[in-house]
């Protein structure tokens, strides 16, 4: 009976947590941040878990990263805040703070996903490009190899 008890008392309290919490919460990190002249600039970052792995109770993970003489963005993940809360499953942030050199790795390595990605995408267009091209140009075999070799 006691379990179930603490689990109604943790819903209630998760109920209570409203988007100003959360602002007043980072907005305090913020200025913590700045008081310790910390060369950071702050993006609220959902890290750890992808939305769909938050379970009620479950832990949200922020990431302050970035760098200095940059604004402060936290809107669009406000919304995605506003979302687990209204689904009462806000339990805690944790709040990590990078190094310059962390934020950078960690950076590098995000746009070389994207590039990749990028990549891929434009590889499939170009061949895809070229099939219709053959398509197009069936018996004019000196043309198609023209455009392969760009």
């Amino acid at each position: 009976a006691d379990k179930t008890s603490e689990k109604a008392k943790a819903s209630e309290k998760n109920k209570q947590i409203s988007l100003a919490d959360v602002k007043t919460l980072w907005e305090n990190t913020i200025l913590k941040i700045k008081k310790e002249k910390l060369p950071l600039y702050c993006t609220l970052l959902e890290t750890e878990a992808e939305p769909k792995e938050i379970t009620p109770g479950g832990v949200i993970n922020f990431e302050i990263k970035g760098y200095e003489g940059h604004k402060i963005y936290i809107e669009n993940e406000i919304e995605y805040i506003e979302s687990v809360l209204n689904e009462g499953r806000k339990e805690s942030f944790k709040i990590k703070i990078l190094t310059k050199e962390e934020s950078t790795k960690k950076q590098a390595a995000a746009q070389k996903k994207q590039d990749d990605i990028n990549q891929k995408h434009s590889e499939e267009d170009s061949r895809l490009f070229i099939e219709q091209v053959k398509e197009i140009f069936q018996g004019y075999e000196e043309l198609i190899e023209i455009i392969e070799e760009e």
